[in-house]
């Protein structure tokens, strides 16, 4: 008869993440990069029309010249980079092990990304867990096969 040999694997470590999930990972200088991109692009799009607006309401006869076409440029352009930016936060949303209403946050994003990308930004990637860094943070849960998503 064949000899059957066991072998043992031991557990995993408490700060281990899935392998899916990026963030914890990610340095304090790459988080707030990522926040200066997201309240820029909030920030530029709100100037942008708050400009276009105004220059309708103010001066109806400039806005038959179409002065204020270059606006338009910057606007398309925020609105852009901001639907790229929901396309990052619905990833990271995504795979996230500590989030709870998973389904409202990416809903929030497809619907209103100028309020919620701002707000998931500073609870979920801010304050997000350091990996293999205590002393920082606490240990981020790894994902096991009974956990909800």
């Amino acid at each position: 008869m064949a000899r059957v040999e066991t072998i043992t694997v031991p557990s995993q470590s408490t700060t281990r993440v899935g392998r899916e999930e990026t963030i914890p990972r990610w340095s304090r200088r790459a988080r707030l990069t990522l926040g200066v991109l997201t309240l820029g692009s909030v920030g530029l799009f709100a100037l942008t029309a708050l400009a276009v607006t105004l220059l309708m309401v103010l001066s109806p006869d400039i806005t038959r010249e179409r002065t204020y076409a270059p606006l338009h440029f910057v606007l398309i352009f925020a609105a852009i980079a901001d639907y790229m930016l929901t396309l990052f936060y619905i990833w990271f949303a995504s795979q996230n092990p500590r989030i709870t209403h998973r389904a409202a946050w990416i809903v929030g994003m497809i619907v209103a990304p100028w309020v919620t990308q701002p707000m998931y930004w500073y609870a979920h990637v801010l304050n997000a867990p350091y990996v293999g860094d205590p002393t920082r943070d606490h240990p981020v849960p790894g994902r096991t096969a009974g956990a909800p998503a």
